[in-house]
């Protein structure tokens, strides 16, 4: 996906840290995707196979990027961010993949389609964070 994501940018003129951004927004959304979206996230030979499509849209202002996939419903929009931890001590390990999606994109929607989820990031206009987004970690 990397790879193919990172062609399809740079065909359309992105800068490489937007395209870095995006990369990443990419990655935690496809990890979400691969470890919840389907019942115990292991491969059941006699399940259906499962379909993920990435589809990107617009051009280097206005660049869309939709993850879909056909598991359980899943807003991430309603998905609170964790709570700072007081220490890199107390501090757990993952939770943080959708605030960094936020983050980084100007955008984030969701609408379930039929039987499938469609998360969509629309890219930012620089690669600059805005101190605003950052607090939104």
């Amino acid at each position: 996906m990397s790879r193919w994501f990172r062609l399809v940018a740079a065909e359309i003129g992105l800068d490489a840290a937007r395209i870095d951004d995006l990369e990443l927004c990419l990655n935690e959304l496809l990890a979400n995707v691969l470890n919840y979206a389907y019942a115990d996230g292991r491969a059941d030979p006699a399940e259906k196979a499962r379909e993920i499509r990435i589809i990107a849209e617009g051009g280097v202002s206005d660049l869309r990027v939709s993850v879909e996939d056909d598991g359980r419903p899943f807003d991430p929009r309603a998905k609170p961010s964790p709570e700072p931890p007081g220490s890199l001590d107390r501090a757990g390990i993952g939770g943080w993949g959708l605030p960094i999606v936020r983050a980084l994109t100007k955008d984030l929607t969701y609408e379930r389609r039929g039987e499938r989820n469609r998360v969509t990031i629309h890219a930012q206009e620089s690669a600059t964070v805005t101190g605003a987004a950052l607090n939104n970690l």
